[in-house]
Order: C-alpha cells, then structure tokens, then sequence
C-alpha cells in the first residue's frame, strides 16, 4: 500500500504542477485580457462621448444654419418679388411699343378680329416673358449663385463639411466630417 500511494505521489505529482503552471498562465492570461478589456471600454466610452459632443455640437450648427438659410430665402424672395413688380410695371409703361412692333393688320370683320386679338396677345405674352426674363433672371440668379456661395462658405466655417467637387457631373458633393 505504500509503494502504491507512493507510485500515485510520483505519478501525479508532475501532472498537479503541471496543472498549476497552466492554470496560473491561464490566469495572467485571462488578467491581461480583462485589462485589455477594461482600458477599450474606457477608451469606447470615452470616443462615444467624444462623437456625441460632437454630434451634439453638429445638430446646433445645422439648426442655426437652417435657420440662417431660411432668413435668406425669405430675403430672396422678397428680393425677386419686388424686382419682378418693378421690371412688371416698367414693362406696362412700355406696352405701348409691344402693341406697335405687333405686324398684324386690323381689320374689324368679327372673324378676323378675333384671330387679331388672339394673335395680339399671344404677341403681347411672349414679347412681356422675354422682357421680363431679360430684365431678372441675370440678377436673381446672381443672388441665388452668392446666396449658395454664403451658405457653402457657413459649412466650411463652421467645420460641418468637407467639399468634393464631383467633375462627372459638375455638382458639389457635401459629405458629413
């Protein structure tokens, strides 16, 4: 009985140190893990809270340029208004020299009248729709361009984003930093 205790002694024995060695490996190892881990979670969290300042920060810049933005419509479009009624009432003051470059003769009879009103003005509304896109449309879309410049220049000044210029097709591409 003693030699066989002795013989489980000896045979075991390498087998419990062994098992010790493993499982204290396994545990510097599981140790180092949990470490790693925690300083990732810390570093997560605080990159998480970092991108929320940031997104936070992003959402009130684009409230104030929205808000920006929508003044500057409404300045434009109180802008083209008034420019569309004063070039509108300079061209009734001229309407007189549309009516006399119409070439068509009068002539009362009841049917040719009516051909004769309708051709006058059909005259009349091309002659005022060129007119009239000749005196605004250079203006307003020279405003439309600086006011898109203005709102472009507010994105590159507040940070919010970068620019691409998509050369295919000759737009701006915004993408979000």
């Amino acid at each position: 009985e003693c030699i066989s205790q002795s013989a489980v002694k000896t045979k075991f024995e390498q087998h419990t140190v062994r098992a010790k060695q493993i499982s204290e490996a396994l545990r510097r190892i599981m140790d180092s893990v949990h470490v790693a881990a925690t300083e990732q979670r810390v570093h997560c969290l605080k990159q998480r809270e970092e991108r929320m300042d940031r997104l936070e920060f992003i959402d009130n810049q684009l409230d104030l340029l929205t808000q920006d933005c929508k003044a500057k419509m409404k300045q434009i479009t109180e802008e083209v208004e008034r420019q569309v009624s004063n070039a509108m009432a300079e061209e009734i003051r001229h309407l007189a020299t549309l009516v006399d470059d119409f070439q068509m003769e009068f002539h009362p009879s009841a049917v040719v009248l009516r051909v004769y009103k309708s051709e006058l003005h059909k005259h009349i509304e091309e002659g005022l729709g060129r007119n009239m896109s000749e005196r605004c449309s250079v203006t307003i879309t020279a405003s439309l361009q600086k006011t898109q410049q203005e709102m472009i220049g507010q994105c590159w000044t507040f940070g919010l984003f970068k620019c691409n210029i998509c050369e295919k097709y000759n737009k701006f591409q915004l993408c979000v930093n």
